[in-house]
Parts: C-alpha cells; sequence; structure tokens
C-alpha cells in the first residue's frame, strides 16, 4: 500500500470521518497527509531525505514501502489529525452564538470551548508527545537506558592514580 492510500485511511479513523458520505475527500486527505508530512519534515530530523509536490500530491520516497518507517508514518498522521482539529476548532469558534427570547435561549458559545479543550488534551497533545519521544530516541522508545557495568579508560585510570 503506498502513502496516498495508507495514512488517509489512518487519519480518517482518527479523526471519525467513516461514515458513507465522508466529511473529507480521499483527494484532500492526501494533500493533507503531504502537508502534514512537509510540517513534520520542518519540526524534525529525518534520517532520510523527503521530497513533497503539493501540486502533483506526490511524497518521496514513500515512507509506507520498504525500508518503512513505522515512527514517521504515526507522527505523520498524528499532525494531520491536529490540524483537522484545529481547523474544527476554529469552525465551532465562528459559530459560537447565544441567543435569548423570553424564556427561551440557545447558548453555542461552549462548543467552541468544548473544541478548544479537545486541542489541548487530542492530537495535537499525541503529536506532541510522539514528536517528543522521537526528537529523545530518534524514533526508538524513549525511556530506556542501558544498565550493565562498563570499563574506564585504563589511560585515564592511569593518569588519575598519578595525581593522588
Amino acid at each position: 500500500m503506498s502513502f496516498d492510500v495508507e495514512c488517509p485511511r489512518m487519519i480518517r479513523h482518527l479523526v471519525d470521518d467513516l461514515s458513507d458520505t465522508p466529511t473529507y475527500s480521499d483527494d484532500r486527505l492526501t494533500e493533507l497527509t503531504i502537508l502534514a508530512a512537509q510540517m513534520v519534515n520542518s519540526e524534525v530530523v529525518l534520517p532520510i531525505s523527503y521530497s513533497f509536490d503539493l501540486d502533483n500530491l506526490t511524497f518521496t520516497p514513500d515512507p509506507t514501502n520498504n525500508p518503512r518507517d513505522e515512527a514517521l508514518i504515526n507522527l505523520i498522521v498524528l499532525k494531520a489529525a491536529c490540524i483537522i482539529d484545529q481547523s474544527e476548532a476554529r469552525k465551532a469558534a465562528g459559530q459560537g452564538i447565544a441567543i435569548q427570547d423570553n424564556r427561551s435561549s440557545i447558548d453555542l458559545r461552549a462548543r467552541a470551548g468544548n473544541r478548544l479543550a479537545l486541542i489541548k488534551e487530542g492530537w495535537c497533545k499525541s503529536y506532541a508527545q510522539a514528536k517528543f519521544e522521537y526528537q529523545s530516541g530518534m524514533g526508538a522508545m524513549s525511556g530506556h537506558a542501558i544498565l550493565s557495568p562498563f570499563r574506564v579508560n585504563t589511560v585515564t585510570n592511569s593518569l588519575t592514580d598519578r595525581f593522588r
């Protein structure tokens, strides 16, 4: 499977756009995948040099092919979901109105606040955590250490013995 099939499918699952009439078209999600990849590339030092072409919807080399780069794929998908969350929060903020007529009232301002809370605890936070883990371990699992005996350089030991 290539990135333009796999990544949009993963994004759909994260943002729950799985209905028979999805909110986002496949082309739009492919474009978002390339945009997110370009942003991840500017934020993280990647071991491979990638090139992005938003006009032709190409991304080379494809991270879903051999060698498969799971960490980069996950970062791209999380960044894309974060971008969608931010976009939805902007829309919700624009629709945050309050109407009152005699005894009845409609207040949609909380909807925007809920979206902002979702950004703080949602995909943007997940992306920030994944990016931190990637940067601190270059894609390796963070929080691991080598716990074994080690040997100090004998030249250093002999020099320190002389000055004691």
